[in-house]
């Protein structure tokens, strides 16, 4: 004889199986967001480094020149992908560079896709 209770209990199997991948789906679609923008922030590590040392790069050929009468003259230069300008400005036209006992500052932006770093150094 067949129970009348099991009878209505057929499709619970389904519903129940259908929450449950449903719940699974979301976890697996919430993880695969977080994941892809930890990608992109690795990535983009990678890319400040690049823009980072061509600035470091630009900082040294500035070094390397004669710093008499420096104030205004402007290096660009194109490092194998990464770029980097130098420029000597004035005392007290950033706000990093004071008045006070400095005769001129540079200032070296290194760019490497879309990633710019920057460095600035008194003299």
């Amino acid at each position: 004889m067949s129970n009348p209770n099991n009878e209505n209990q057929k499709g619970v199997a389904v519903y129940l199986a259908l929450i449950i991948m449903i719940i699974l789906l979301g976890i697996v679609l919430g993880l695969s967001v977080i994941l892809v923008r930890q990608i992109k922030i690795t990535k983009g590590v990678g890319d400040s480094v690049f823009a980072f040392f061509a600035a470091d790069t630009g900082m040294e050929r500035e070094l390397y020149n004669d710093p008499t009468d420096a104030i205004g003259r402007e290096i660009t230069d194109n490092l194998n992908g990464a770029t980097y300008r130098v420029k000597v400005i004035a005392p007290g036209t950033h706000y990093f560079c004071p008045v006070e006992k400095i005769n001129n500052c540079v200032i070296s932006t290194g760019r490497y896709r879309n990633t710019e770093r920057e460095i600035l150094m008194p003299r």
